[in-house]
């Protein structure tokens, strides 16, 4: 006699919450970083004193150069007045018979001179002033000359190693030159404290809730606080050591090794090494405990390639 069979069917629906919080406590990287950061504000800082030095240089030299191709064109044009007189005086007297025409020639000539001294010097006038407009952003039509009673004050201290040993010491190319050595060197220490341990406080907490939660997990909220000590492993040490060996050994022995045989020692090394330690990481994310006496069968695979990159290394 056959039994009927039901189809029995169910949903539901299960909630989880976490929460995880993290604050370091002890991170000397990150301390050498504040350093190194506070380094390259002054650094900048030396940047925009230089580009305001220079600036200040630049608008100067051109607000010069403008002045004094405007003299230059004053006196050209100066002369040319008084050789156009001289001109005009030649001619009459070469009217009246007084002069040659020779004397008229010359005179002619150095009208002409004058002239095209005139042009040139009203082109570079141009050029002088469009040099000013590329830096203060528009085209100078007249510009307020030095007063006649300004008086120009000599350098305090008047000797030259004097300020040549300020600039050797306080100039902004020095003050760069030196904040960027010291944001090297914080630089160097910053990678030093990447493998030093760490401190932080952890706080976890997570909530449960729905049809197929536990009786005994359901509106439970537990949390967790924790101080963690990071203790980083990393290859530097035995890469230091290996290297130190092929160093010093034939300094030692005073016979070289072959050369072949080490890239191949190096090869095998960094292939092991990384077959070694890198599924590690994969274990770790996967959720792998430490410390235990046994694993469980998923993380089995991973563990073999790790023990056979060991094997080799």
């Amino acid at each position: 006699m056959d039994t009927p069979t039901k189809d029995y069917t169910a949903n539901f629906t299960n909630q989880n919450y976490s929460v995880s919080l993290n604050y370091p406590v002890y991170r000397l990287q990150n301390v050498e970083a504040l350093e190194q950061s506070r380094l390259q504000i002054s650094v900048a800082e030396a940047q925009l004193g230089a580009a305001q030095q220079d600036l200040i240089l630049r608008v100067s030299q051109a607000y010069f150069d403008v002045l004094a191709s405007q003299d230059n064109l004053d006196t050209i044009r100066a002369q040319k007045r008084a050789i156009t007189e001289q001109l005009a005086a030649a001619r009459r007297n070469f009217e009246v018979g007084t002069a040659t025409i020779t004397d008229t020639h010359e005179a002619q000539a150095r009208f002409d001179l004058s002239t095209a001294q005139e042009i040139a010097a009203q082109n570079d006038l141009e050029i002088k002033k469009r040099a000013l407009q590329l830096i203060i952003g528009k085209f100078p039509e007249t510009l307020t000359p030095l007063r006649n009673s300004l008086q120009l004050r000599p350098p305090q201290p008047a000797v030259m190693e004097q300020w040549v040993d300020s600039a050797q010491k306080s100039s902004f190319a020095v003050r760069i030159q030196d904040a960027a050595m010291a944001v090297a060197q914080r630089e160097i220490e910053r990678q030093r404290a990447g493998h030093l341990p760490t401190l932080s406080l952890g706080v976890d907490t997570q909530r449960q809730r729905g049809d197929g939660v536990p009786l005994s997990d359901a509106n439970r909220t537990p949390t967790q606080v924790a101080l963690r000590l990071t203790v980083p492993l990393f290859a530097g040490g035995i890469m230091g050591v290996m290297t130190g060996v092929y160093y010093w050994l034939p300094k030692w022995t005073g016979h070289m090794y072959n050369e072949t045989l080490g890239k191949w020692h190096f090869w095998m090394s960094m292939i092991t090494f990384n077959i070694t330690f890198f599924p590690m990481h994969f274990l770790g994310l996967a959720g792998m405990p430490r410390r235990i006496p046994d694993y469980a069968p998923q993380f089995a695979d991973f563990d073999m390639i790790a023990t056979i990159g060991a094997f080799g290394f």
